[in-house]
């Protein structure tokens, strides 16, 4: 199946009416996605009616295609009890589908859920509940975000969270953040290290702890940071 994400949505023709890309929703791949897609996208009350019917198909991957076109409906909060359900599909990607629908419709109520999967042994459902998480936040969840980050080994999910908790760091946690990310082994956490201190810190001395990182482009970058400081 192809991902709506990687769709071309200029193929949806505005003029098209519902029950016209309901029925192109029949019709074979590629086609098919192009009318889940337009289905998205359509401000009618009657397409968020017809993809709540789609998610009777027995094929997964159209069930796949109509969660994901729920997710960018303007209605598709209307839809918010049966996505939640999804959540606990033992299909991987009607659960990652599901997790991406309801963070772009900022599902308070799928917090918990999603935040629980953070944690899941599926790697792939785990890094989307992570970056899914970043949408609908909460207060707590940086200090949670640092935990999982402390304990976890796998590089790619580690790059995940930190981006995430460099999306939320601000003047109150910047410092948590920073004692970890400054020795951190991905050079662009040190990188962000530095930024974080320029922003917050106020002074230039936790820079000289770039002055000689293992990195060149962060050695300069700190250099250029810490005499644009001493000019002020």
């Amino acid at each position: 199946m192809t991902s709506l994400d990687n769709q071309n949505l200029d193929q949806v023709s505005g003029d098209r009416t519902v029950d016209e890309l309901i029925e192109m929703t029949k019709q074979t791949t590629p086609a098919c996605w192009v009318g889940y897609s337009g289905l998205g996208l359509h401000t009618s009350d009657k397409s968020i009616d017809a993809l709540v019917s789609l998610l009777n198909i027995n094929d997964w991957t159209h069930v796949r295609a109509t969660i994901d076109a729920i997710g960018k409906n303007k209605n598709g909060l209307r839809c918010e009890d049966k996505l939640l359900t999804f959540l606990d599909n033992a299909n991987q990607f009607i659960v990652t589908a599901a997790i991406k629908a309801l963070s772009n419709l900022l599902s308070t109520r799928a917090h918990d859920k999603i935040k629980s999967l953070t944690t899941s042994g599926d790697l792939v459902i785990q890094q989307t509940a992570i970056e899914g998480l970043s949408s609908i936040w909460e207060f707590t969840d940086f200090d949670f975000f640092i935990n999982l980050y402390t304990q976890t080994t796998n590089e790619k999910i580690r790059k995940s969270i930190g981006y995430v908790l460099a999306e939320h760091c601000n003047a109150q946690n910047w410092k948590m953040l920073f004692n970890i990310f400054s020795n951190d082994s991905i050079t662009r956490h040190r990188e962000w290290a530095m930024t974080i201190a320029d922003s917050f810190a106020g002074d230039k001395v936790l820079l000289n702890l770039f002055l000689n990182d293992t990195d060149g482009h962060i050695r300069k970058k700190a250099k250029e940071l810490i005499g644009a400081l001493s000019s002020l």
